[in-house]
């Protein structure tokens, strides 16, 4: 099993930190803990819910299709969701 970990740090009031653990061949297979578990919650249901990826189909800026797709589909969905779960639930990746 290929893991890959990165930090989790949510700032809202109080700092409280946590984790965020997947195999990079099933990204189905994450773990989550926070501290908050109101906030383990929100990670749990970002990752769960399907999004519109933008797929590059060559080294050009504009030249993309898009997708809807769960993040968990594969290791490559999985880490760009991870970039955009800031803006959406307030959490930001620590890439560690």
């Amino acid at each position: 099993m290929a893991q890959s970990e990165v930090r989790l740090v949510f700032t809202a009031g109080k700092r409280t930190e946590g984790w965020l653990r997947w195999d990079s061949k099933d990204p189905r297979k994450f773990q989550v803990y926070f501290g908050d578990t109101n906030m383990e919650k929100v990670v749990k249901t970002f990752l769960r819910k399907k999004r519109t990826f933008r797929i590059p189909q060559s080294n050009k800026l504009d030249d993309f299709r898009k997708e809807r797709a769960l993040p968990t589909k594969s290791d490559g969905h999985f880490t760009a969701a991870l970039t955009e779960m800031f803006g959406e639930t307030g959490v930001y990746v620590d890439w560690i």
